[in-house]
């Protein structure tokens, strides 16, 4: 799949009207006429249904079209390092940062005592943040059927 529509079933935004892209292959003429198409659109997701491709061009540009609009984009913790600074200080862009089975060992640690810790430390904008694994929403995967959730609607497939 490369392109459906749905609600949101996961993080902050659950039950928002999303449009999902999976792949570098969809245009922003795709998105516009997706868009054009469903009003109720709320949110485009970059990166769902285990596609860590996108075109960061698309990206871009959706977030300068669509102001009003949430851009959320999934990404793999180790290909944090590569993503575009430009895109980080988008005030509609929203990140999902994803450990995925090459960090499965955190799955098997006792949430009340695992803290992840985001630390900067040696540049101007100096910070710490931290939460603890308690504090993280766990998500019904019973409705996951392969890369999607029951109920949403496929555009276009690979």
């Amino acid at each position: 799949m490369k392109l459906w529509i749905g609600k949101e079933k996961e993080g902050k935004h659950i039950g928002m009207y999303t449009l999902f892209v999976c792949g570098n292959e969809i245009t922003f003429i795709e998105i516009e006429k997706v868009l054009d198409e469903h009003l109720a659109i709320k949110q485009i997701y970059f990166g769902a249904g285990l596609c860590s491709a996108y075109n960061i061009e698309i990206v871009k540009k959706c977030c300068n079209v669509y102001k009003n609009m949430i851009i959320t984009v999934e990404i793999r913790l180790d290909d944090l390092k590569k993503f575009s600074t430009y895109l980080l200080h988008k005030d509609n862009l929203h990140i999902i940062i994803t450990f995925d089975d090459e960090h499965k060992r955190l799955i098997h640690l006792n949430p009340l005592n695992v803290q992840f810790k985001l630390q900067c430390l040696k540049r101007t904008g100096r910070m710490i943040a931290m939460s603890s694994l308690e504090n993280f929403n766990l998500v019904d995967i019973i409705k996951l059927k392969k890369k999607i959730y029951k109920g949403d609607k496929v555009l276009k497939r690979l």
